[in-house]
């Protein structure tokens, strides 16, 4: 290719410096050959094409930021570099296995500092960017989804840019090239749509490949020096020594190679000026040289002398610098926290503890005023410290508040000095923390506060006496007693006289005189006062009773307190409740005899025992512990506790727990009120499942009503579909299987009424042997596989007159009863049926009569049996030997009525650990039991009359529809009670008989029937309900009814009542 003419010129220029170089390089090396040659070190660098960090220009040499540092710091060490080039991955590989010393530019993080060694000073600060043709539309990481990215491989902004891939969950292509160039070449070509290389890297080099950097930016990282694992620390230490020194000189090389690398064209024209500039240094350079040679030897003449003057300096500065580091360690290592600053508050220096103590780190301190910083609470108080300790140029032991870091307070005692450094005032201040100090006196002051408070807050009187019987102090007792104005000087017996045997007899006396306690009761009859006076000797570091604390307590109150106590005891003998008196430990002190009579324990038998001999195992250990929290804490316990008698009986009692003080707020025994509660709380257990058993038959009717008009729609939806598909048809027996399913529910509604005593007993002729083989199977379902079940069932059994569901619900809870009684055993439950007739020997007071009429259910278990005092009270309602949470009492109770009910009796046998066995017998009837032969729809009574259908349920509107459509009859149908009423009135002759659900929003059936037959008497009505307790067959028919339907209402039972009320009635 032709070269450009801008290009020759830089050829041009360049071979002339490189000559001039080379020959003044040439020239210094022949002058200075004669000297001392320092012993120099080969390093082996690895580099790379990185520009503006490290490339290869036109002459093959290694440029760059990276490069010209090394190159001074090789410059000043005497090192011999040796550049190893390679790619960016051969680069990693030879600095991880050691084949070369350094690694120049690159990128510092965590996971590359476990692969290799650091330098710790950053070079530069990089990140990673994007770049794509010009006029492309990349504004954020998620604009790449479905993108080619080219990036290079192992290098620091792909790893980072794989794992913004991952978070983000963005389709990429990845096209992974050797370098930066090729990746930005990838793009220039369209191979990729973007190129992730340096944001340095990118500025420099991104024109020439006709690309642009996009806004997306990401992963800041510093760039440093490298070596390889473990190895090499001493250069990667030189290397930080000189990048500070370069750092903090802004004329060295480093920030020259920053602002020619980063700031200047490489392509710009080379200036006239710039090449007289060179040939005149290139002449200095030669003149400085033959000057050097000149002057060569009057240099060595000095040598020797300037030798020893530079020995005496480095002695001096030795010493300077062991003062300096004496003075440096003092600093740092004081206990005080110690700030130079400037007059203005600017912060020059802080030692470590000024940062404990203030909680900044010195970085965020230094070059920063105190005002800045906040750190002073009163502002004020320090402007005025600066005035006066300019004035007087010292400041001593001053304490103030200083704001940390964190926003705290801590209080410090400072002390300020004026000096010089460089002629310009400076302030050195020494603060020490005392914090913690005046925390510590504050609360010595309050202890003392709290002292005096619990002093003077005693009841009984105190005073501290001198040998001269003079009161030294009083607390608030003693001056109210004695009427003390000024409690000092006045002695003892100045208070109001007391009896001559009395004074005689003072305690205090004779503890000055043998160095004893002593104590006295002393009547004043002055005051009509009984006191108790001791009296306590205060010792001298000699041993000599120099001072005694007298304490005079008013008895007066107690021994009047104690006759009360005495007539309070005859009343608690005679008390019918439980009264138990412990000390503050719980040992009995005290019982009275109805004690006795509520536990069996006598009086001595429970006299210092501890109240656990009732314990009866009903508590867990958090129970007692709050009632023994509640009552040390000196509050009355409230609750109920469930004891054990002596002969190991429970019972129940409402107990009252009270602590008791004595004159002075010691809590020094508990006193507990109880009272058997057992029989009230049988009655209220019985109560509460009385109601519980009324809220089930509430619960029960709404249940009962909902779904009923739910199976309504189930069974008449499915009766129409059986009606209308063809003989044959498969979705035919799936549609009478809906009906036998909706049936099956039918009477679990009954059996829910059944329990909770809301429905009326419809009995007919029944064979049990096939309510036993339903019930059974529908157990042998929840049977666990350890309990086996058999059946012995006489098919031939005559049918009884019952309630298949009423029955249904006895066998199943004798089977359930069977079932828990053999819990996890492996066991057998058997269950037969048979003819039999009363058989005395079973039950000689049976009241059935003895006839061979009768059928015989039998269930047998093998479990655990029952005793005969348990087998007496089974039936009895609430009774139940099941864990409270597991059983009613109201199973057998129940069962037992039912049976009753049907005419039968129910008997039991059983022994414990030899399994029970139930009987039942039921009188049988001589009747078909036989289902009447059903017959086919065609069969079904029809008729052509007009119905009135009213029904606030759309879906059985719509059943009762279509089933009277299809027996022939015209229909009206309403879901509105009102809107029915106006019609039927404006139309009162036009129909002939109306049909209508009873619970309707805003107006009931029965309201509608009453306006219709005051305007139509005779009308026929019937009315149909899922469920009600105020409405039943025969209230129906006074109301007027012709008819009365419990729903879901079926197809033929529809057909029939209607034919009977319209045809035969």
């Amino acid at each position: 290719m032709k070269s450009s003419p801008k290009e020759n010129a830089i050829l041009k220029f360049t071979t002339q410096l490189l000559l001039c170089t080379t020959f003044c390089f040439l020239l210094l090396s022949a002058v200075l050959a004669s000297g001392t040659v320092a012993a120099t070190r080969q390093i082996l660098v690895g580099v790379y094409e990185n520009r503006p960090l490290v490339f290869r220009d036109d002459l093959g040499r290694y440029q760059g930021i990276a490069v010209d540092v090394l190159e001074e710091i090789a410059r000043k060490k005497k090192w011999e570099m040796q550049f190893v080039p390679g790619t960016w991955l051969q680069c990693l590989d030879r600095l991880h296995t050691g084949k070369i010393d350094l690694l120049v530019g690159i990128a510092f993080s965590p996971e590359r500092k476990k692969l290799y060694s650091f330098n710790a000073v950053p070079l530069l600060s990089n990140w990673g960017q994007f770049y794509s043709l010009p006029n492309r539309d990349f504004t954020s990481i998620l604009s790449l989804n479905g993108k080619i990215i080219a990036l290079v491989d192992r290098d620091i902004y792909t790893r980072a840019f794989l794992a913004l891939v991952k978070n983000f969950d963005l389709q990429v292509q990845l096209l992974h090239v050797d370098g930066y160039n090729q990746a930005l070449q990838a793009v220039q070509d369209k191979k990729a749509d973007v190129a992730l290389v340096s944001r340095l890297f990118g500025s420099q080099e991104a024109k020439q490949f006709n690309t642009a950097k996009t806004p997306i930016i990401f992963n800041p990282i510093e760039i440093r020096y490298g070596g390889p694992p473990g190895k090499n620390s001493d250069l990667l230490h030189t290397i930080d020594q000189g990048l500070r020194d370069m750092k903090e000189n802004r004329k060295s090389v480093y920030y020259q190679s920053i602002e020619r690398w980063l700031s200047v064209s490489r392509y710009g024209d080379i200036p006239l000026w710039s090449r007289h500039l060179l040939y005149i240094v290139a002449s200095l350079l030669l003149l400085t040289a033959i000057v050097i040679y000149y002057f060569r030897r009057q240099v060595r003449l000095k040598t020797t002398e300037l030798q020893a003057l530079l020995n005496k300096e480095k002695k001096l500065r030795h010493r300077l610098q062991a003062s300096e580091e004496k003075f440096r360690h003092i600093f740092e290592t004081g206990p005080d926290a110690i700030n130079l600053n400037k007059v203005d508050g600017t912060f020059v220096e802080v030692n470590r503890e000024f940062c404990n103590v203030t909680g900044y780190v010195p970085t965020e301190v230094i070059g920063k005023t105190s005002a800045e910083l906040g750190i002073w609470k009163d502002v004020e108080l320090r402007n005025t410290l600066v005035q006066k300790i300019r004035k007087n140029g010292l400041i001593e032991n001053l304490e103030a508040e200083f704001i940390r870091k964190d926003g705290t307070v801590v209080i410090g005692l400072t002390s300020m000095n004026l000096i010089e450094i460089d002629a310009e005032p400076h302030v050195l201040a020494i603060t020490r923390d005392i914090s913690e100090y005046k925390k510590q006196q504050q609360a010595l002051q309050q202890a003392e506060q709290r002292w005096q408070q619990t002093f003077n807050a005693i009841g009984s009187a105190i005073t501290v006496l001198n040998a001269d019987m003079h009161i030294l102090q009083a607390n608030m007792a003693a001056v109210q007693l004695y009427a003390l104005q000024d409690a000092n000087g006045k002695t003892i017996r100045k208070i109001p006289e007391p009896d001559p045997a009395c004074i005689d007899g003072c305690p205090a006396a004779e503890t000055f005189v043998d160095g004893q306690p002593h104590s006295a009761m002393l009547e004043q009859k002055e005051l009509g006062k009984t006191f108790e006076i001791t009296s306590h000797p205060i010792f001298s570091e000699a041993g000599r009773v120099v001072q005694v604390v007298h304490v005079a307590r008013d008895m007066t109150e107690q021994l009047a307190l104690e006759q009360e106590r005495i007539l309070l005891a005859a009343a608690i003998e005679q008390s019918t409740e439980t009264i138990v008196i412990t000390d503050r430990d719980g040992i009995i002190q005290y019982t009275n005899p109805a004690f006795e009579e509520h536990t069996g324990y006598s009086r001595t038998e429970a006299l210092g025992k501890n109240p656990r001999l009732l314990k009866s195992g009903q508590h867990n250990p958090a129970f007692y512990h709050e009632l023994w929290v509640t009552i040390l804490a000196g509050r009355t316990w409230h609750g109920i506790l469930i004891n054990r008698k002596k002969d190991g009986e429970l019972f129940e009692e409402k107990a009252t727990i009270s602590p008791v003080f004595d004159k002075k707020g010691k809590l020094i025994n508990f006193i507990a009120v109880k009272r058997n509660i057992t029989h009230e709380r049988e009655l209220e257990q019985q109560l509460q499942q009385v109601q519980r058993l009324e809220a089930i038959g509430t619960l029960a009717g709404g249940i009962a009503h909902d779904f009923n008009n739910i199976l309504g729609a189930i069974l008449g939806f499915a009766e129409i579909a059986n009606l209308e598909i063809p003989e044959g048809n498969p979705a035919r027996e799936d549609v009478k299987e809906i009906i036998v399913a909706g049936q099956r529910a039918v009477d679990l509604v009954k059996q829910i009424l059944t329990f909770s005593r809301q429905d009326q007993a419809a009995f007919h002729p029944v064979k049990v042997q096939l309510v036993l083989k339903e019930t059974l199977r529908l157990l042998k379902a929840s049977l666990p596989a350890t309990i086996t079940l058999e059946q012995h069932i006489v098919s031939s059994c005559k049918p009884i007159l019952g309630d298949p569901t009423r029955l249904h619900q006895v066998i199943l809870n004798l089977c359930t009863n069977a079932k828990h009684a053999i819990g996890t055993n492996k066991g057998t439950i058997s269950v037969s049926l048979r003819n039999s007739a009363i058989n005395r020997q079973f039950n000689r007071f049976s009241p059935l009569p003895a006839a061979e009429n009768y059928i015989e259910i039998e269930i047998t278990d093998d479990g655990c049996g029952m005793d005969q005092q348990t087998m007496e009270r089974i039936f009895d309602p609430f009774f139940t030997t099941k864990p409270k949470d597991q059983g009613t009492g109201l199973g057998l109770s129940v069962s037992h009525g039912i049976i009753k009910q049907h005419g039968g009796q129910i008997k039991v046998t059983s022994r414990p650990g030899e399994g029970t066995t139930f009987r039942i017998q039921i009188p049988n009837v001589e009747t078909d039991s036989q289902p009447a032969e059903k017959r086919n729809p065609e069969q079904l009574p029809k008729g052509n009359e007009r119905i009135v259908v009213v029904d606030d349920e759309p879906f059985l509107v719509d059943i009762y529809d279509r089933m009277l459509t299809d027996l022939g009859y015209s229909i009206v149908s309403f879901t509105d009670s009102r809107q029915a009423l106006l019609h039927m009135q404006e139309h009162i002759n036009d129909f002939d008989l109306l049909l209508t659900d009873m619970t309707m929003p805003g107006m009931t059936g029965i309201d509608l029937a009453k306006q219709l037959l005051a305007k139509r008497p005779g009308l026929p009505i019937i009315i149909c309900t899922g469920f009600s307790e105020t409405i039943d067959e025969d209230h129906a028919a006074a109301l007027g009814f012709r008819a009365y339907l419990l729903k879901p209402v079926i197809l033929r039972q529809l057909a029939t009542v209607l034919d009977q009320v319209l045809h035969h009635d």
